[in-house]
Protein backbone atom coordinates (compact mmCIF):
# COMPACT_ATOMS: atom_id res chain seq x y z
CA UNK A 1 0.00 0.00 0.00
CA UNK A 2 2.70 2.26 1.17
CA UNK A 3 4.70 1.81 -2.57
CA UNK A 4 1.40 2.35 -4.01
CA UNK A 5 1.08 5.72 -2.83
CA UNK A 6 4.90 6.38 -3.07
CA UNK A 7 4.60 5.51 -6.93
CA UNK A 8 1.86 7.90 -7.07
CA UNK A 9 3.57 10.73 -5.17
CA UNK A 10 5.96 10.56 -7.71
CA UNK A 11 4.11 10.48 -10.49
CA UNK A 12 2.30 13.07 -9.19
CA UNK A 13 5.57 15.26 -8.72
CA UNK A 14 6.62 14.82 -11.97
CA UNK A 15 3.56 16.69 -13.79
CA UNK A 16 3.80 19.59 -11.28
CA UNK A 17 6.71 21.51 -12.96
CA UNK A 18 4.72 21.44 -16.64
CA UNK A 19 1.64 23.00 -15.74
CA UNK A 20 2.19 24.53 -19.85
CA UNK A 21 4.39 23.65 -22.40
CA UNK A 22 3.22 26.48 -24.25
CA UNK A 23 3.72 30.25 -24.10
CA UNK A 24 1.41 32.61 -23.19
CA UNK A 25 -1.43 30.05 -22.59
CA UNK A 26 -1.31 28.44 -25.80
CA UNK A 27 -0.13 24.84 -26.37
CA UNK A 28 -0.39 21.57 -25.01
CA UNK A 29 -1.50 21.56 -21.50
CA UNK A 30 -0.55 19.15 -18.68
CA UNK A 31 -3.68 16.67 -19.44
CA UNK A 32 -3.15 17.02 -23.38
CA UNK A 33 0.31 16.34 -23.18
CA UNK A 34 -0.21 12.99 -21.16
CA UNK A 35 -3.34 12.07 -22.71
CA UNK A 36 -0.80 11.96 -25.70
CA UNK A 37 1.59 10.31 -24.02
CA UNK A 38 -0.69 7.44 -23.44
CA UNK A 39 -1.61 7.27 -27.01
CA UNK A 40 1.46 7.03 -28.17
CA UNK A 41 2.39 4.40 -25.00
CA UNK A 42 -0.79 2.00 -26.51
CA UNK A 43 0.53 2.49 -29.84
CA UNK A 44 4.00 1.32 -29.26
CA UNK A 45 2.40 -1.59 -26.89
CA UNK A 46 0.27 -2.78 -29.50
CA UNK A 47 2.87 -3.04 -32.17
CA UNK A 48 5.58 -4.10 -30.32
CA UNK A 49 3.88 -6.84 -28.11
CA UNK A 50 3.25 -7.16 -24.47
CA UNK A 51 6.47 -8.88 -23.64
CA UNK A 52 9.01 -6.64 -26.03
CA UNK A 53 7.43 -3.58 -24.33
CA UNK A 54 7.58 -4.80 -20.91
CA UNK A 55 11.37 -5.75 -21.31
CA UNK A 56 12.20 -2.10 -22.99
CA UNK A 57 10.33 -0.04 -20.32
CA UNK A 58 10.64 -2.73 -16.88
CA UNK A 59 8.40 -5.48 -15.71
CA UNK A 60 6.30 -3.35 -13.14
CA UNK A 61 4.97 -0.45 -13.95
CA UNK A 62 5.70 -0.88 -17.24
CA UNK A 63 3.29 1.30 -19.02
CA UNK A 64 3.78 4.49 -16.02
CA UNK A 65 7.66 4.10 -17.53
CA UNK A 66 6.55 4.40 -20.73
CA UNK A 67 4.29 7.76 -20.44
CA UNK A 68 7.13 9.55 -17.84
CA UNK A 69 9.79 8.96 -20.40
CA UNK A 70 7.51 10.32 -23.08
CA UNK A 71 6.26 13.60 -20.90
CA UNK A 72 10.13 14.06 -19.77
CA UNK A 73 10.82 14.28 -23.79
CA UNK A 74 8.40 16.73 -23.90
CA UNK A 75 9.28 18.65 -21.44
CA UNK A 76 13.14 18.65 -23.02
CA UNK A 77 11.79 19.71 -26.08
CA UNK A 78 9.60 22.65 -24.47
CA UNK A 79 12.61 23.83 -22.92
CA UNK A 80 14.93 23.70 -26.03
CA UNK A 81 12.26 25.67 -27.86
CA UNK A 82 11.95 27.97 -25.25
CA UNK A 83 15.61 28.63 -25.54
CA UNK A 84 15.53 29.03 -29.14
CA UNK A 85 12.38 31.42 -29.49
CA UNK A 86 14.59 33.45 -26.78
CA UNK A 87 17.89 33.89 -28.83
CA UNK A 88 16.32 34.14 -32.09
CA UNK A 89 13.42 36.50 -31.19
CA UNK A 90 9.62 35.93 -31.12
CA UNK A 91 9.03 37.00 -34.53
CA UNK A 92 11.99 35.29 -36.30
CA UNK A 93 10.76 32.03 -33.86
CA UNK A 94 6.87 31.97 -35.45
CA UNK A 95 8.20 32.38 -39.08
CA UNK A 96 9.80 29.70 -38.87
CA UNK A 97 7.66 27.01 -36.97
CA UNK A 98 4.30 29.06 -38.27
CA UNK A 99 2.06 32.08 -36.74
CA UNK A 100 -0.53 30.12 -35.05
CA UNK A 101 1.23 27.24 -32.65
CA UNK A 102 4.57 28.07 -33.23
CA UNK A 103 6.04 26.95 -29.62
CA UNK A 104 3.54 23.33 -30.43
CA UNK A 105 5.03 23.36 -33.83
CA UNK A 106 8.65 23.50 -32.45
CA UNK A 107 7.93 20.85 -29.88
CA UNK A 108 6.47 18.41 -32.11
CA UNK A 109 9.59 18.88 -34.16
CA UNK A 110 11.60 18.03 -31.66
CA UNK A 111 10.06 15.11 -30.44
CA UNK A 112 9.37 13.56 -33.89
Amino acid sequence: MTKLMGVAALVALLALPSVALGANGHGKRVGDAKRAARQQCNQERQQTGKPAFQQKYGKPHAFQHCVQQHLAADRAAAQACRGERRAMGVQAFRQKYGQPNAMVRCIRAKTG
